[in-house]
């Protein structure tokens, strides 16, 4: 049981390559391209350590797109 409840918890998640994304103000988890701007600070979560980061541009992809991230042609 506790083997299933660890494959499906966050930190599991974080383990297949997965970041937990948040601002570092507000510590409100990032969700979207949307909630970005400029100048941001982040604090980027892996399954090994933290790092800090800044957003310097963003652009909005297809979410029905390829599925890889890469804004469609």
């Amino acid at each position: 049981m506790a083997r299933a409840m660890h494959a499906v918890g966050p930190l599991a998640t974080l383990e297949r390559g997965y970041v937990i994304m948040r601002d570092e103000d507000s510590q409100a988890v990032v969700r979207s391209q949307a909630q970005l701007r400029p100048g941001q600070r982040l604090r980027a979560r892996f399954f090994d350590g933290e790092a800090l980061l800044e957003v310097s541009s963003g652009q909005r992809t297809d979410p029905g797109g390829s599925g890889n991230g890469c804004p469609k042609k």
